[in-house]
């Protein structure tokens, strides 16, 4: 089966995945076990049942894959510097050297669990809308997981990313886009979220706060909007979190599992066993409380070795096998407003952001709020400011898919080359760090007779 055929009927062919997610009640949650056919969606329970096969998508492109290594945002914190490989599979080393084939087989996985999220929030939007329409919020969740997902297509993918999706079971190929061709359809889409998502009930204001969120993060892909996307988000308490949660039932949460389990891969450093990794941030060796780390990039390491015999183990203690991981928070919502301030030039404003945050840290899993933190100094230039902004953030957002979008950002807009944003030099398995900012699309694709390859692989 081709990735593109895998997007049809991706939902109603297969198993239902039931996954909690949102930290929100959600009245119309129904445990299903089996099969849904075309046949059986002619009424409000399996149009329901399609929902929540299109919300437990999120899990697939972001912390709990199908597969044993399949994780989206541990796979994106690899091309970045969130993550280096431990393990001995080939897969994760491909994506920590920035060599990475398009038949790499996780990242196959990425782009397949990313249609699939489309295919099967579309199917979803159909049926509700004919069969169960009230509570709207129930569509604009689907649009959600549309926008969410294009946004993350654009950000890890090409240049020359296709959409492929299906009309009446029929498979219609992607042309292939920009990625600001994909990042205006996944903004137009959580527009769409936003119009169902005006009632005033808890559930519906959860969703609401979750869509103004992505759709800032949106705006600022898009370049030159850091104001509009402040402004989005100026409502959205520090206290706001919108979850994706894990159970026996549901699925490990991945970090743990790709870090912790199965020793695949070890927190990121600036320093290994050749030396310096030149711009990595020390996310394993800074003692940043917003990192909470065990072991050392260094042998010997409190952890031992990962899953590979010989590569120091540093694993961070911030999520267990169960615990909940933020999707979206208010924390990302005064980020936000701190680049926005740094695009307009008020780099005192964005200090005193930056400073709310470390002297009153809000919590960064269910369990866990980092201790407080010294002010920082204003910054002398912009280019200090940013430096010192996505530095902050890289802090904050550690693990939760966002790094690898931000330092493309930092080529694109912030005019750095990717030589002062991505390690680069001797890769400490041998070799030299390669030259990919983004991933290539997977292979599978080039069964898509409008695809042959990507425009670009530019940042």
């Amino acid at each position: 089966m081709t990735h593109s055929m895998a997007t049809r009927r991706a939902m109603i062919a297969g198993l239902v995945a039931i996954v909690g997610i949102g930290a929100c009640s959600d009245p119309l949650e129904v445990h299903i076990v089996g099969t849904v056919t075309d046949a059986s969606v002619n009424n409000a329970a399996a149009a329901n049942a399609l929902r929540i096969g299109a919300l437990g998508s999120i899990n697939a492109m972001t912390v709990a894959g199908t597969g044993n290594f399949d994780r989206g945002w541990v796979d994106a914190g690899l091309l970045a510097d969130e993550w280096k490989t431990a393990g001995a599979q080939q897969q994760y080393g491909e994506m920590d050297i920035r060599t990475v084939p398009n038949t790499n087989v996780n990242l196959q996985a990425l782009f397949a669990n990313h249609s699939r999220a489309r295919t099967r929030a579309t199917e979803a939007i159909a049926a509700l809308l004919k069969y169960q329409p009230s509570p709207a919020w129930g569509v604009g969740q689907m649009y959600i997981v549309l926008g969410l997902a294009e946004m993350q297509l654009a950000e890890y993918f090409c240049n020359g990313t296709p959409l492929s999706g299906q009309v009446n079971g029929v498979v219609a190929y992607g042309q292939p886009m920009t990625n600001a061709a994909v990042f205006a359809i996944a903004n137009a889409h959580l527009d769409t979220a936003l119009t169902y998502l005006t009632a005033t009930d808890a559930t519906t204001l959860q969703h609401f706060r979750l869509a103004k969120l992505l759709k800032a993060r949106v705006l600022l892909d898009l370049g030159g909007q850091g104001a509009a996307a402040a402004a989005l988000v100026a409502d959205i308490p520090t206290s706001f979190s919108y979850q994706i949660t894990f159970s026996l039932a549901t699925g490990d949460n991945g970090i743990w599992a790709a870090n912790t389990s199965l020793k695949a891969a070890s927190v990121g450093d600036s320093v290994d066993a050749v030396g310096r990794v030149a711009n990595a941030i020390p996310f394993a060796s800074a003692n940043d409380p917003r990192v909470r780390t065990a072991g050392s990039s260094i042998a010997p390491s409190s952890q031992g070795f990962g899953s590979d015999g010989g590569t120091p183990l540093v694993v961070t203690t911030m999520w267990g096998r169960s615990d909940a991981v933020n999707l979206a928070s208010g924390l990302d919502a005064r980020l936000i407003e701190a680049e926005a301030a740094l695009q307009a030039n008020n780099l005192s404003g964005m200090t005193t952001i930056l400073n709310a945050l470390r002297a009153a840290p809000p919590a960064l899993t269910p369990t866990y709020t980092p201790a407080a933190m010294g002010a920082l100094a204003v910054p002398a230039t912009q280019a200090a400011a940013t430096t010192l902004f996505f530095r902050e953030k890289a802090f904050w957002t550690f693990g939760r898919g966002q790094r690898l979008g931000d330092m493309r950002r930092m080529i694109r807009q912030y005019n750095r080359t990717a030589d002062q944003v991505f390690p680069t030099g001797t890769f400490f398995k041998g070799g030299t760090y390669g030259g990919d900012v983004n991933f290539d699309v997977s292979s599978v694709e080039l069964n898509n007779p409008n695809f042959k390859a990507c425009i670009d692989r530019a940042a």
